[in-house]
Order: C-alpha cells, then sequence, then structure tokens
C-alpha cells in the first residue's frame, strides 16, 4: 500500500480511497501502538469466553449470526442426530442417548439444551420430542421426525434420515 500511496499524493482521491491511505498511514506508524491492545482485546476475549457464562454468551451469539448461525447449528444437529440413531439402534436407553449425543456437540447452548431434554425424559417422564419442542433452538423439522419415529418405533431411523438431510 505504500508504494502505491505515493503515486497518489498530488492527485484529488475519493473520500472512501483517501480514508485508505489515511489508516494505512496511521497504521504504518503507530503499528506497536496498536498491535499492543488488538492482543490485549483478544486475549481477555478468549479468557471470558474460555468457560461457563461466558462461553454460554458466545455460543448464543453464534447461533445468531445470520449465515454463520445456520450453519454451525444444521452441523451441531446433523452431529447430534446421527449419533442420537446410531446409539438407539444400538440398543442404548433413551437417557443414555441424549447424554452421549449431548457430549458431541459444540456449541454450549444446545447441548444445555439437549441437557434439559435428558432430564425432561427422565425426570417427567416426556417423550424425547415433547422435550425437544421445548428447546429454543432445535428445529422444527428434528421435533417433528423425533416425533414420526416414536409413533412409529423406528427413532432410530428418523434421527437418521435427518442426520442424511443435514448432510446434504
Amino acid at each position: 500500500m505504500p508504494k502505491i500511496a505515493g503515486m497518489f499524493k498530488n492527485v484529488d482521491l475519493p473520500l472512501p480511497t483517501a480514508i485508505l491511505i489515511g489508516f494505512s498511514d496511521f497504521v504504518r506508524a503507530t503499528w506497536k501502538w496498536v498491535l499492543i491492545p488488538a492482543v490485549l482485546v483478544v486475549l481477555i476475549i478468549k479468557r471470558i469466553t474460555s468457560g461457563g457464562k461466558g462461553r454460554m454468551h458466545l455460543d448464543k451469539i453464534k447461533l445468531g449470526l445470520p449465515v454463520v448461525g445456520t450453519f454451525i447449528l444444521q452441523a451441531d444437529i446433523a452431529r447430534f442426530a446421527r449419533t442420537m440413531s446410531l446409539l438407539i439402534s444400538a440398543g442404548i436407553t433413551a437417557e443414555k442417548s441424549l447424554a452421549l449425543s449431548a457430549d458431541t456437540l459444540v456449541n454450549s447452548v444446545l447441548r444445555a439444551e439437549i441437557e434439559e431434554v435428558r432430564n425432561m425424559t427422565v425426570q417427567q417422564g416426556r417423550s424425547i420430542s415433547s422435550g425437544l419442542t421445548v428447546a429454543a433452538h432445535i428445529p422444527v423439522y428434528l421435533q417433528s421426525m423425533a416425533a414420526v419415529g416414536e409413533e412409529g418405533g423406528r427413532l432410530d431411523e428418523s434421527f437418521a434420515d435427518v442426520g442424511i438431510l443435514l448432510r446434504a
């Protein structure tokens, strides 16, 4: 940028270009003073989000992002559905399958919601599909497929179908 900017010193530039060249000159002159706060901000954010509520807050923000949030949600739901399908077809109980499948979720908000679904099925005797309807971030298609699978006695196949649907 510095070599190119030198060519335009005596030329009247559009405002965005002038701002870019000015910003480039500023960073070049004060890069040490820009780099130190930037590194500190990154370290503080990493420290805050490394556990507990900070991580939950960051994961909730990630789920709210327009395109990235949808991708994160679908990737986690696909992983969860495939794991549930495998565990149920292997004869693992629904409660244990939910606990193990929740561990495969990367997003802590989704993990907490699945843990709540597991608690509902164990403590209140609810079905998995009715527990999934309470979870805020669980998509409707997963709730519907779980209900169909429970009614037909093929919950493993319903979860497998969701995993296949989201993999495409």
